[in-house]
């Protein structure tokens, strides 16, 4: 079975948060996240400044787990962003150059691809060249 993980980018701090315990679950989806202050013993909702991501349950050719929004590249050096498809429930990868779904979606086989970094801390990954 596959591990159902998550990890979150926080817009205010403009960071990743991958800590366990910081995303809560419950009921049949995500419903909340939260911050625990511990200092102030209470619970802040902070659902709308995060972004999060699913770990995919699959890994790169370097063992290292691949999420919603992870850029990846292939042994040709095309870049590629990875994606949730909610009409068929599965994972798929974009090729970056086009953007564009429906011409070049691909299912994810990453023998021979590795992950980059991801579209919150290095867009500059897909910046356009000049």
């Amino acid at each position: 079975m596959r591990e159902i993980k998550f990890r979150a980018w926080d817009k205010y701090v403009e960071k990743m948060v991958t800590e366990p315990g910081f995303i809560q679950i419950g009921g049949e989806a995500i419903r909340e996240c939260a911050i625990y202050h511990e200092s102030e013993s209470r619970w802040e909702d902070i659902t709308d400044r995060i972004e999060l991501m699913q770990f995919s349950g699959l890994k790169d050719k370097n063992g290292k787990e691949i999420y919603e929004g992870d850029i990846i590249k292939n042994d040709i050096n095309r870049l590629w962003v990875i994606e949730w498809d909610e009409k068929i429930c599965c994972f798929f990868q974009v090729l970056y150059s086009t953007m564009d779904k429906n011409l070049e979606r691909m299912d994810m086989r990453f023998n021979a691809k590795e992950v980059i970094g991801n579209i919150y801390e290095n867009p500059e990954l897909l910046a356009p060249k000049e």
